[in-house]
């Protein structure tokens, strides 16, 4: 296959996670080769090595990826948690085989390194603990409902996912664990 020319660093970046992710998708990470990526992405093997140490940092960045590109949709208006969950949710929506077939494979704990890494990149270096703990609580809980409606095979729309996370978190509701006392 030819080599990509005249192509930004940042091409070969997408190109080369994408390539990681389809061969995964077609035969998990084993059939995931450096020499399989590099020829699907159209790059040396030096150009991969440039970009990642590993074929996990590559699905770490696809991951990163498709979830800035929902970050980036958000509306720049106030909105509740089910609306801003939609878009989260939307930009996964889009890429649902591919994320289902990297649950099916293990992957899935990649993706909250690449969620805890874009939204603590948003908060205030001088933040407070509570703002870090908060920041900590909404990262887990956004990678806790996506694993779940991974688990779930996705079956429902991003829409109606949303409002049911959304419905959950503004419900008050405590796990079973947390009431009865096992816990605190």
């Amino acid at each position: 296959m030819p080599k990509r020319k005249g192509v930004s660093q940042e091409q070969n970046r997408r190109a080369i996670c994408s390539a990681t992710v389809e061969l995964i998708c077609e035969g998990g990470l084993s059939h995931a080769t450096v020499a399989r990526i590099s020829e699907r992405a159209a790059v040396d093997r030096s150009t991969f090595y440039r970009n990642f140490g590993t074929r996990e940092d590559a699905v770490r960045a696809w991951y990163s990826y498709i979830t800035m590109d929902g970050v980036k949709s958000l509306p720049k208006h106030p909105m509740g948690r089910a609306e801003y969950l939609e878009h989260l949710f939307d930009g996964c929506w889009e890429h649902r085989g591919e994320l289902l077939s990297l649950h099916a494979h293990g992957l899935t704990v990649l993706m909250l390194d690449s969620i805890s890494s874009l939204f603590m990149q948003q908060m205030d270096p001088s933040s407070g603990i509570v703002e870090q703990e908060a920041m900590y609580y909404h990262i887990g809980g956004v990678f806790n409902s996506l694993k779940l409606w991974l688990d779930m095979g996705m079956n429902m729309d991003p829409h109606e996912f949303a409002y049911v996370c959304a419905t959950v978190a503004d419900s008050g509701i405590i796990p079973a664990v947390l009431g009865n006392g096992r816990v605190g």
